[in-house]
């Protein structure tokens, strides 16, 4: 689930998620279903 980065709550926001998508300044996001990279921060651990 995408988390929101703003405001003073950003480092404790990036402590619940386990990767990071940069989204480069030009773009305003990703369309749904497009393939991205992503940057793992930790394991995922499958359910």
């Amino acid at each position: 689930e995408p988390l929101m980065l703003t405001g003073s709550g950003l480092l404790s926001t990036l402590t619940k998620g386990n990767g990071v998508l940069e989204i480069p300044e030009m773009l305003e996001g990703h369309d749904e279903g497009e393939e991205v990279e992503v940057e793992l921060t930790q394991p995922i651990e499958e359910a």
